[in-house]
C-alpha cells in the first residue's frame, strides 16, 4: 500500500498516527456532538439519529460478514504499526476486549470523520474550522490505511453507510 510505505519511511509519521489513530476518534466525535448539541441544536437531533443509525447499519455487518483487517491478513503485504512502530497490541494486554478485531468493513472510523468532517464545514461560519472540517476525513483516511487497520474501499463503505443513515432519517 502506497501510503503505508510514504508513512514508515518517513521519521515520526508512524508514531504519530498511530497515536492519532488510537486516541483521536472517540474524543473528536464526542466533541463535535457536544458542540453540534450547545450551538447548532436545530440540526442535533438529524444529526444523531442518521448517526445511529449508520451505527445500526455498521453493526449488522460486522454481524454478517466478519472482516479482519488489512494487518491481519496474511500476504497482504501490509504492517500492523500499531504493533511494529509503537509496540501497541490490540489483540493483548489492556486494550484487548475494547474492540472488534473482525469490524473492518464497513470502516466507521472514517464514516464518523466523514460525518464530523461535513458537518462541521457545513455548519460552522469560520472559514479556519470549515477547512480544518475538510481536512479531517482526509486525515483519517491516511491514519486508518497507513496504519494498516483499513483499505481505502472500507473507507468507502463507512462513507457509503453513513450516507445512508443520514439520508433515511
Amino acid at each position: 500500500d502506497a501510503i503505508q510505505d510514504w508513512a514508515v519511511t518517513t521519521p515520526g509519521v508512524p508514531d504519530a498516527l498511530n497515536a492519532f489513530y488510537l486516541t483521536g476518534h472517540l474524543p473528536i466525535t464526542a466533541a463535535f456532538f457536544v458542540w453540534l448539541f450547545r450551538r447548532r441544536g436545530q440540526a442535533y437531533r438529524l444529526v444523531r439519529d442518521g448517526f445511529l443509525l449508520a451505527n445500526a447499519i455498521a453493526l449488522c455487518a460486522f454481524v454478517a460478514f466478519p472482516t479482519a483487517p488489512p494487518r491481519l491478513i496474511e500476504g497482504a503485504g501490509l504492517a500492523d504499526t500499531l504493533r511494529v512502530e509503537s509496540g501497541v497490541d490490540l489483540h493483548g494486554g489492556p486494550l484487548a476486549g475494547w474492540f472488534n478485531p473482525y469490524a473492518a468493513v464497513p470502516s466507521m472510523h472514517f464514516g464518523y470523520a466523514l460525518l464530523v468532517g461535513v458537518g462541521v464545514a457545513a455548519l460552522t461560519r469560520s472559514w479556519a474550522a470549515r477547512l480544518v472540517g475538510l481536512a479531517y476525513p482526509a486525515l483519517v483516511l491516511v491514519a486508518i490505511t497507513a496504519t494498516g487497520n483499513h483499505f481505502v474501499l472500507d473507507a468507502a463503505a463507512g462513507a457509503l453507510v453513513m450516507g445512508l443513515g443520514l439520508a433515511s432519517v
